[in-house]
């Protein structure tokens, strides 16, 4: 059983300030009292003090200065470890032992060295390697939960690297996984007094920067006077446009312990400067008792010494133990006989894989057999080729010749209804229009901008797609259209309203034309229900055009719609992006709302769930991102400029899942012209990574959907053929498939099957052990790519297939649903085509990093040549 247990260290170096009280220090109080971890351990690093110069005396008095300060803070030495780093030798040995497996490439990739190391003339090699021993503090005691700020995690990370490497070169589980708490309340973002645009900082040179815990009343009072805040006299809340005055605010609201609206209500009738006494005062009430402590406690040195001996002879028990193991593994000693029980662990499951893995080939083998001759008997045929020009241009093209009258709103909306009619009849893409109130819509528009005193860059801001038509998948509400989740018993059934994201873009000036296909439910990767029937590809008909966004991909590819709205679980916006050769998004979770999504996937299921963009061009989908994220309070700076050489490239081109087929030689060749791309356009190099846990990248994202979706009546697939769920009702339909009698496709039938398969497993030892494995994935990519890293891999293992062989590769969208699980962005850019069928790759990039997919989708575009019409490929 692993134990849970928390680690955080803190350097000797200066006085506490509020900063590390509110963000760190006062928040370790709340895990010394929790009892489902053993002993929290606290460390006064020394050892990572000296890897800049100091004072051997201001040093030691330093550790003893410190130790009194955090007892004055409430760590309560006997509900916790708290030790001096250097009293316990085994930081130092285990340090070693990690140093021989880390790798300067790694190293280097850390940025606090460079920061660090820009100020010193002659920068000391413990400045490159303290990550190591800071790996070393945190893997002696096995922690399982580090306490950090944000603007540490790279070394949480790197310590989770390293854990990793230790393991897997010693074929051992030894050191447990390792979950960072990150920090996050306001009190983490104390700001500095002298320059609010930086944190509360000990290594600021100004004094006056910071609030010390030990300072005089008259010190505090002088330094709250002195705060730099602005020339506005009224006191309220605005951190972008009043960090001075913000920051006194949230201090005030800390110490007083009230709300930030509270401590504004407080304000009123002061000006700034009588506010600045009235937070001293505060700041003083709250420090008092910590100041009286702090002055006992120093005058009395013996006691402290004592406190930390006997800190360090309770760390040294924990740490002889894990270091005399690491030993034994590391071949250093005689190995133990409890390191050699699970040696030969992993060979069962070597017989297990291959037996997957080879009868999965053969079905796809004879699969592919089947459905070739197939082929031979079906005539090919691509979409009718495009004689409108205003059909071909992208949506932020067509919004600038909107607003400048190069062209009439309505001309565009008639071209593409007429598009609609010439090749909807055999692609089967559209389920529903709204085509007279797009014409109304589009008359008003053209009517709006007759008038010639109509600023255009206030309509270019406010409304970037006035006058632009869009399609929705149908799983999106649009008011008076089809909302038939694909159910043949919903087939009458109309949105009376519309959702979320259909309204940021109506009010963005856009204007909807109608609703495209899904299969049922949404759970395909191919798109066909018994109402519209089997959406086609418009390169080349015979060929599947992806799904559940099947008929958006198809529409957009075919030019009867210059943008429009997926959504994707696993890949349904990015899939038929790829099939179809568009362009497609699907953003981390959180930032577009999924309100007026059929079935209501709120909850859990939303941190997998994502509205996405797709249009033909990178560039259309960018701005539609910024669009639906207007209302978004995260700061993605969609806007700013992407310098394509400050980043770091990684690539993959296939996972080791059994269940997955194997990525094609198309396929790797696409994402091969692309790193080709990079390396002789931008000069950057692009690295070859395995990514070591997605060997169950399939199951994992079954695992994920079913434990989000298990407690959620509305997303039980077998409550949507209208039966109750029982133990026989899916037999009972399957036997109605059988007979052709099934008012439901084979896609739902096998998802609600796989469905109730996986609600049993979710409680069982196995979910256990893909909780485990989902968690080491998800640190192993947040590791690898940080704030400035990008993955580049393929969309998918292979182009688009003939129609219903997908039957037979049911398992390769969890290739794209790693992004869904892990939170990730990830953009699908074209590139180039096999066949007459588009190939792609996608772009991923760290959570909340859009803006870096997103603009390295519209760089390489450039380059790469992007959408190509059906007609001119074929």
């Amino acid at each position: 059983m692993i134990v849970r247990r928390i680690f955080s260290g803190i350097q000797p170096t200066g006085l506490v300030h509020l900063g590390n009280y509110f963000g760190a220090v006062k928040q370790w109080k709340t895990f010394i009292d929790d009892d489902s971890r053993a002993k929290p351990i606290f460390s006064i690093v020394d050892l990572h003090a000296i890897t800049l110069p100091q004072n051997p005396a201001e040093l030691r008095n330093g550790v003893e200065s410190m130790a009194a300060s955090l007892i004055a803070c409430g760590i309560d030495p006997a509900k916790c470890i708290l030790f001096r780093q250097s009293d316990v030798g085994e930081h130092t040995s285990l340090s070693w032992v990690l140093g021989c497996l880390a790798t300067l490439p790694r190293l280097s990739q850390l940025p606090q060295f460079k920061e660090k190391s820009e100020k010193i003339r002659d920068v000391p090699l413990g400045l490159y390697v303290y990550p190591v021993l800071q790996s070393a503090d945190i893997l002696l005691y096995k922690a399982t939960d580090v306490p950090v700020g944000e603007d540490n995690l790279q070394n949480v990370y790197f310590a989770q690297h390293m854990a990793r490497v230790f393991n897997h070169r010693f074929g051992t589980e030894f050191f447990p996984r390792i979950k960072s708490i990150v920090l996050e309340d306001g009190s983490a973002r104390i700001r500095s007094l002298r320059n609010p645009e930086k944190k509360m900082s000990k290594s600021d040179p100004d004094p006056k920067s910071r609030i010390s815990i030990i300072d005089s009343e008259d010190e505090v009072v002088e330094k709250c006077r002195k705060a730099v805040t602005d020339f506005t006299s009224e006191v309220y809340y605005d951190l972008e446009k009043r960090p001075g005055v913000s920051n006194l605010i949230l201090l005030h609201s800390l110490s007083a312990g009230i709300t930030v609206d509270e401590a504004v209500q407080s304000a009123q009738g002061l000006d700034t400067g009588k506010y600045k006494l009235h937070v001293a005062e505060a700041v003083n009430e709250h420090l008092k008792p910590i100041r009286e402590t702090y002055s006992a406690l120093m005058n009395d040195r013996h006691h402290l010494r004592e406190v930390l001996s006997e800190g360090a002879q309770n760390a040294r028990s924990l740490a002889s133990e894990t270091w005399q193991a690491v030993r034994s593994i590391a071949g250093l000693s005689q190995m133990a006989a409890s390191c050699q029980a699970g040696i030969c662990s992993c060979a069962r499951n070597y017989v297990l894989f291959y037996a997957v893995k080879t009868c999965r080939v053969l079905v796809e083998f004879f699969a592919k057999i089947l459905f070739s001759l197939l082929l031979l008997f079906r005539k090919k045929r691509t979409v009718h080729p495009v004689k409108n020009e205003l059909l071909l241009d992208g949506a932020v093209t067509l919004a600038r010749k909107i607003r400048t009258k190069e062209v009439l709103c309505v001309t565009v909306v008639e071209a593409y209804i007429e598009r609609i009619h010439q090749v909807n009849p055999y692609l089967r893409c559209i389920s529903d229009t709204r085509f007279l109130d797009a014409i109304l819509a589009a008359q008003k528009v053209d009517e709006l901008l007759k008038n010639d005193n109509l600023n255009l860059e206030a309509v270019k801001k406010d409304t970037p797609f006035l006058g632009v038509p869009f399609t929705v998948k149908e799983a999106l509400k649009l008011k008076g259209c089809a909302s038939t989740v694909g159910l043949l018993r919903l087939a009458d059934h109309k949105a009376e309203e519309d959702a979320d994201a259909v309204i940021s873009l109506i009010e963005a000036g856009a204007i909807p034309l109608g609703t495209t296909s899904i299969p049922e439910m949404c759970m395909w990767w191919e798109t066909y229900n018994l109402i519209t029937g089997l959406t086609k590809n418009p390169y080349d008909t015979r060929y599947s055009a992806g799904g559940s966004s099947g008929g958006e991909g198809s529409a957009i590819a075919a030019c009867a719609s210059p943008m429009g709205l997926g959504t994707d679980l696993g890949g349904s916006v990015r899939i038929p992006s790829l099939f179809n050769g568009i362009c497609g998004h699907k953003g981390s979770p959180g930032l577009v709302s999924s309100g007026g999504h059929c079935p209501d996937l709120s909850g859990e299921m939303n941190e997998y769930f994502n509205v996405g963009p797709m249009a033909r061009y990178a560039e259309d989908v960018l701005e539609m991102f910024k669009v639906l994220t207007r209302k978004c309070p995260k700061g993605l700076q969609l806007d700013r400029k992407l310098d394509l050489k400050k980043l770091r490239y990684f690539t993959f081109d296939g996972f080791g899942d059994p269940l997955i087929h194997e990525t094609d030689r198309d396929m790797k060749n696409a994402l091969k012209k692309v790193i080709e791309h990079l390396k002789a356009v931008h000069s950057v190099e692009v690295k070859k990574v395995q990514l070591k846990n997605s060997g169950h990248i399939a199951t994992m994202w079954g695992y994920k959907i079913a434990q989000a979706t298990k407690h959620n009546e509305e997303l039980l697939l077998i409550n949507s053929m209208g039966d109750q769920a029982g133990s026989t009702s899916i037999l009972r339909e399957w036997l109605k498939f059988i007979r052709s009698k099934s008012q439901h496709t084979y896609p739902l039938l096998y998802h609600a099957s796989l469905q109730r398969l996986m609600f049993k497993l979710v409680d069982s030892s196995f979910g256990k052990f893909m909780d485990e494995a989902y968690e080491n994935l998800s640190a192993e990519l947040l590791d690898l790519l940080g704030e400035d890293g990008v993955l580049l891999y393929p969309t998918f293992p292979h182009k688009a297939l003939p129609h219903k062989q997908s039957y037979f590769f049911s398992c390769s969208h969890g290739h794209s649903g790693m992004a869904n699980i892990l939170k990730l962005p990830a953009t699908h850019l074209p590139v180039g085509f096999s066949d007459g069928l588009p190939l792609g790759i996608t772009i991923m990039a760290g959570r909340d990093q859009d803006a870096i997919t997103l603009g390295l989708a519209c760089a390489l575009e450039k380059g790469l040549g992007g959408y190509v019409p059906p007609s001119d490929v074929n």
